[in-house]
């Protein structure tokens, strides 16, 4: 389980792509907070992992919801 919030998710990125690199083969759980949908750094490639990888699992919250439909 790798949790983050806001710019906190660098350290958690690194984990992410180390497991994922590595064919981890037990589930990732990746769960992270940002302010806005514009603060999520990192979200096209986690997109992209998750897309490549059916054992990541990325949920995360917004605490504004103005802005572009993000699912």
């Amino acid at each position: 389980v790798l949790i983050s919030g806001g710019i906190g998710i660098t350290p958690m990125m690194c984990v992410a792509r180390c497991l994922t690199d590595r064919s981890f083969t037990g589930d990732i759980f990746f769960l992270h907070g940002a302010r806005t949908v514009e603060d999520f750094v990192f979200r096209e490639e986690l997109e992209y992992l998750q897309k490549r990888h059916r054992n990541l699992h990325v949920a995360a919250t917004v605490g504004s919801a103005s802005g572009p439909a993000w699912h």
